[in-house]
């Protein structure tokens, strides 16, 4: 059985005149984190256009800035968020079969 992720949305994916716009706010803002300065495409886009949640976002985060910004650090984190994804997979499948 598949489980199914009602709460995840499909976005649209960035324009390049957004993702110019974007950058230009970022950079005035100064919001731009430097550890994700040489990845090719910053975490947050690439979360927010495939609609991921919160754990997997996270997990994407951190193992994106790894080696830039807190070690190993970063990937314990991404474990533990891991983790929490698998218990929580396990746990909705659980109550869907109950349910069928």
């Amino acid at each position: 059985m598949r489980v199914e992720r009602s709460s995840i949305r499909k976005r649209d994916t960035l324009s390049v005149c957004h993702v110019k716009r974007k950058r230009e706010i970022m950079e005035s803002d100064s919001i731009s984190p430097e550890h994700y300065s040489k990845l090719k495409r910053e975490p947050f886009d690439f979360i927010h256009e495939n609609g991921l949640g919160f754990a997997e976002g996270n997990i994407i985060k951190y193992v994106c800035r790894w080696r830039e910004k807190n070690g190993i650090e970063d990937l314990e984190k991404a474990m533990r968020y891991l983790q929490l994804l698998i218990v929580y997979t396990k746990i909705e499948k659980e109550k869907n079969e109950t349910e069928d």
